[in-house]
């Protein structure tokens, strides 16, 4: 999932606030906390955080929907602690605190309900937890690192903050080729590259680059004009020529639609065309995206989504020169 930080103290969610008063290290609660109490509480966490969750947890297999919520709960709580506390000190405070909660987890002593129903994944499918540690590094680097100079940097942050959620998956469903990692490699990383495309302007709001400055020069980027937050031929020829890289990224690991179970290469397909789309109307806006941000209706994700049911091969590969498209 793609960082955002929103230091309006104002903005931060309703949910975290009031849970956090339960659960947190001064918490309210004092109830002991069953193994279906934290399943319960993790699947209302999910179905209420995320539209399209329900649809797609109905379409997975019964023994693995519970566990879908308890990681997404992991992630939510973790995302929201980064992103939606009341100023960057708390969130590192909250992180921290957060990081001790999962070494209880692995320990076996945890109290509070989302690390109990991780706890029993974990066991469930006898997964490390390290990617969980990986995801957690990654939010807590989004509290210091606001630039990056280079694409192997950043390759690095992906690897932490996406790369982890698909080799989770595929290990519950009993899957350990380092191929297949490596395709869900690529269409993680390239998911979250395409999020920074589509976020250019949101992150320069929250005084973020994700953008490697390495990559500037060719088309005479400066860190003003990112940080001003303006159209200019410069931005869009940058935007364009990175998303054209980004774009091989999901058309390379779509090989590994052809490795796993079906309900998995079906969210494959929808994770991969879902970020090919975000892309393409990136290129049909000339790369500006800055002007609007690129968003989709109820009738485009539901496309999306059909789509990855009724084809199994990915859209249409065709060569793209920024020339072409500006």
């Amino acid at each position: 999932m793609p960082r955002h930080v929103d230091l309006n103290p104002n903005r931060h969610p309703p949910w975290l606030e009031r849970d956090w008063q339960q659960f947190g290290p001064h918490g309210l609660n004092k109830t002991e906390i069953n193994a279906e109490q934290a399943s319960s509480y993790c699947r209302q966490l999910a179905l209420s955080h995320y539209e399209n969750f329900s649809i797609a947890s109905r379409l997975t297999p019964n023994h693995l929907r519970r566990h879908l919520y308890h990681i997404y709960a992991y992630c939510r709580w973790s995302d929201d602690l980064a992103d939606e506390s009341p100023s960057v000190e708390e969130a590192k405070n909250r992180l921290t605190w957060w990081k001790k909660e999962l070494d209880l987890c692995v320990r076996g002593s945890t109290t509070h309900p989302v690390m109990i129903a991780l706890r029993s994944t974990l066991q469930t499918f006898e997964l490390s937890p390290q990617p969980f540690y990986e995801l957690l590094s990654a939010f807590q680097q989004d509290q210091t690192l606001h630039r990056y100079e280079s694409d192997e940097p950043l390759e690095d942050y992906c690897r932490r903050s996406a790369n982890p959620v698909g080799r989770i998956l595929l290990q519950m469903a009993g899957i350990h080729s380092q191929d297949c990692f490596r395709w869900s490699d690529q269409i993680c990383t390239g998911l979250q590259l395409a999020n920074f495309c589509q976020d250019f302007s949101r992150d320069a709001a929250n005084q973020r680059i994700y953008f490697p400055r390495s990559r500037w020069k060719q088309d005479n980027v400066t860190e003003a004009m990112i940080m001003q937050r303006r159209k200019t031929p410069e931005l869009q020829r940058a935007a364009i020529r990175w998303l054209i890289e980004i774009r091989e990224r999901f058309y390379d690991g779509w090989e590994l639609t052809n490795h796993v179970p079906a309900w998995l290469a079906r969210d494959v397909r929808l994770f991969a065309g879902g970020g090919l789309a975000i892309l393409d109307r990136i290129r049909q806006k000339h790369g500006d995206v800055w002007s609007q941000r690129v968003a989709f209706s109820r009738k485009d994700k539901f496309s999306i989504f059909l789509r990855a049911f009724i084809f199994k091969a990915p859209p249409r590969r065709y060569p793209l020169r920024v020339d072409d498209i500006l």
